[in-house]
């Protein structure tokens, strides 16, 4: 409705952070920050949505699958 009415997207932010505000450590390495319950949700929403967007570092580092 939100597109219809006010001709702006509808846009939901996912993203997981340390408590400290990193995403990966000093060295650029990265491993889980969320949780095993956190990621099934997220393929729940990718699901749901039409596009996807991902920085351009994390497709370099970790060659996503989005699936």
């Amino acid at each position: 409705m939100k597109y219809i009415v006010y001709k702006k997207p509808f846009v939901t932010l996912k993203s997981a952070i340390t408590l400290d505000g990193k995403i990966a450590t000093y060295t650029g390495e990265s491993k889980w920050i969320s949780c095993e319950e956190s990621r099934k949700d997220v393929h729940k929403l990718r699901n749901k949505y039409s596009g996807i967007m991902v920085g351009i570092n994390t497709i370099i580092k970790d060659n996503p699958e989005l699936t």
